[in-house]
């Protein structure tokens, strides 16, 4: 089998200075998304020390470095970057962080299936999450509510999930927010235009559990950004804040808030 020409698709990648030295091994995991003319653009908020930049170097990469406030801040270097680069309208783009893991089989069938359905904008799959030797799989609906017109939910992860470059290319993220940034960039492109998807049923990615959205103080985070969206936005969402309240109380507790996280990823574990 011929393998899929993979030029007209991109990684975006931010990371922060101390980040840096698992860059290597980062690359090296999608090396085969380069090897097929894929492109990597590497964000990075510090000056690169040794010899990662050597170890990296590629045609194919494309590194950025630049001080930033925030993840959503670099999100928007990135797509700034690209902006200047004059992509072309079926150029499609996916965001990913340094312990997500992109799926070859998946993005063979992306491929196949944007020949086949050249105008989507966004194309996504399931998928899974580890935390200390213990996954599970998100199973994405066929129909998010994510790209509904109102009683939204973010029910699709976005590493992995690849947007028509076209479609988001004038949109960007809302640095007053700490971890819902992304929810609301894409309810701002939902309510702004009529849009079309595809879910494959394979797994897009693999993502680490670990970082600020899982964080003791993530949950009364939400809810505040939540609220702000919805007035921001006139919306209604989908997100189940009773069930957050709860977890954000128990999260006062850190010792039991992490065992019971643990125990949840092992029960869904073997759920599936």
């Amino acid at each position: 089998m011929i393998e899929s020409n993979l030029n007209n698709f991109i990684l975006i990648l931010p990371i922060l200075a101390k980040q840096q030295a698992d860059l290597p091994a980062f690359v090296e995991k999608h090396r085969w998304f380069l090897d097929r003319n894929g492109r990597l653009l590497i964000k990075s908020s510090g000056e690169f020390t040794g010899n990662i930049l050597s170890d990296i170097c590629s045609d194919r990469v494309m590194v950025v470095v630049r001080n930033d406030r925030s993840i959503y801040d670099a999100w928007n270097q990135c797509l700034e970057e690209l902006n200047g680069r004059g992509l072309t309208e079926n150029t499609y783009v996916t965001f990913l962080g340094i312990d997500d893991l992109l799926s070859q089989s998946y993005m063979d069938l992306v491929h196949t299936t944007l020949q086949e359905q050249p105008s989507l904008d966004f194309v996504y799959g399931n998928s899974r999450h580890e935390l200390k030797g213990t996954s599970y799989l998100h199973e994405s609906p066929e129909n998010p509510k994510l790209f509904g017109r109102n009683n939204f939910l973010f029910d699709v992860p976005h590493p992995g999930m690849f947007n028509r470059w076209s479609t988001i290319k004038n949109y960007r993220f809302d640095t007053q927010f700490r971890l819902a940034a992304d929810f609301d960039f894409y309810i701002g492109i939902a309510l702004s235009k009529s849009l079309k998807w595809k879910k494959l049923d394979t797994v897009q990615a693999t993502l680490g559990g670990e970082g600020i959205s899982t964080s003791l103080n993530s949950k009364q985070i939400y809810l505040k950004e939540w609220a702000t969206i919805e007035a921001k936005r006139a919306v209604t969402l989908s997100s189940n804040k009773l069930h957050t309240t709860v977890t954000a109380w128990i999260a006062k507790n850190p010792l039991v808030y992490k065992w019971l996280r643990q125990a949840w990823w092992k029960i869904k574990s073997m759920m599936r």
